[in-house]
């Protein structure tokens, strides 16, 4: 799609594109304009069709809208915002080929169950829930980049030292035609002590958790209630740790769970994104909602915190870790940054290659096959591949 469908059935009008929202004014401008797409949506769902959209517009093409077509079927949203077919093209062929060729189920039903003293509370994801359904989820497809949330509940007093048990149960069918069934369970241990619960504490999950929340929150919400929820939930954690297991500190120290240590870095690069920043565009802010609610937890962890990796130091070493580990990521100042160096960054959505002024005519010419950094300066973009790295 390369416009904003503004003629015809369900034809949608160019809404207000003012960037300079206030924290406490409603972002009405990231709702369905239309509540008929949902409809069209839900009907798709309902015989399993599955929509894929690919955003190629040059201006606003109201996303909010649209992107209720692929989170209610369990499609995916390409964007390439403002298009540009010089630079686009070779992501854009890329997108197309993983859509097709990734590892992907059909007509998937999916129920969460648990335990006695559990309860599945809701779901956050991109499904359809049919109101005649109070325990599936409909997937008209679901692939390997998606990942949903299921909330659970304590209803009954659970025993300490025992075990609970989840289990999700899948029902698809295969690319092939096959019809069959995937069950995972999950055993994990009851106590009594906090201690125990902080230690066991999954950060990659609950950030997937409050992201999610924040992105259901912001539209037709304020950004101001948005920013008091993830208040609310870091300070009720940590509050919880200081009670509970922290007792003996200092009332004016910060004491932060080994496991959640990284939660109040991760809160304020949630509050400095595209979602709830005042300078964002409505169709860039929808963009980055749709992410955040169908994306797992390494990609939403990438798209709030890049990873930076010094790529210099393992062309100097000349091979990778022994146990194929990925080096250390570094602190994301320019105080880490070597005169010389060739960085890879990691965010969430792209692998970034940055190069220093300076770096190595080498490393230049066995990259690029340019003789040195002026000459790669010079030269049309896109880059062309080198012969050792074009596809065979």
């Amino acid at each position: 799609m390369s416009s904003l469908p503004n003629c015809g059935a369900r034809a949608l009008k160019l809404r207000d594109g003012n960037i300079n929202v206030s924290d406490k004014e409603k972002q009405t401008g990231l709702l369905p304009q239309d509540l008929t797409y949902m409809t069209m949506a839900s009907q798709a769902a309902d015989f399993n069709v599955c929509i894929d959209l690919f955003l190629l517009a040059q201006h606003y093409i109201d996303v909010a809208t649209l992107s209720t077509l692929t989170h209610t079927t369990g499609g995916s949203l390409y964007h390439y915002l403002p298009f540009n077919p010089m630079m686009d093209q070779d992501q854009l062929l890329n997108d197309l080929k993983w859509n097709v060729s990734r590892g992907q189920a059909l007509e998937a039903i999916l129920r969460v169950r648990c335990s006695a003293g559990l309860d599945v509370e809701g779901y956050l994801g991109d499904f359809h829930k049919p109101p005649n359904s109070p325990t599936d989820l409909y997937l008209p497809a679901i692939d390997c980049d998606k990942a949903m949330v299921a909330k659970l509940a304590i209803v009954d007093k659970l025993s300490p030292n025992s075990e609970v048990y989840l289990q999700c149960a899948l029902l698809y069918t295969t690319t092939d035609g096959r019809r069959l069934v995937r069950i995972s369970t999950l055993a994990l241990p009851v106590s009594d002590q906090m201690g125990a619960v902080f230690k066991g504490a999954d950060f990659d999950s609950q950030l997937a958790y409050l992201a999610r929340q924040v992105a259901v929150t912001v539209p037709g919400g304020t950004s101001a209630a948005a920013k008091d929820l993830i208040m609310l939930r870091i300070t009720a954690t940590l509050a919880a740790y200081r009670k509970f297991c922290a007792t003996s500190s200092s009332s004016v120290q910060l004491i932060l769970p080994e496991a959640l240590k990284l939660l109040p870095l991760f809160s304020l690069a949630l509050h400095k994104s595209p979602i709830l920043r005042p300078d964002v565009r409505p169709d860039e802010r929808s963009l980055w909602l749709a992410s955040m609610i169908g994306s797992s937890c390494g990609r939403i962890m990438g798209l709030l915190h890049p990873r930076l990796f010094a790529v210099h130091h393992l062309l100097r070493s000349g091979s990778m870790p022994s146990d194929g580990a990925l080096p250390e990521p570094l602190i994301l100042s320019s105080e880490m940054l070597d005169e010389g160096g060739l960085y890879l960054m990691d965010s969430g959505a792209d692998l970034l290659l940055f190069l220093d002024q300076s770096v190595p005519d080498q490393i230049v010419q066995e990259l690029f096959g340019m003789p040195n950094m002026p000459a790669l300066l010079q030269t049309p973009q896109p880059l062309p591949l080198t012969p050792q790295d074009t596809p065979s």
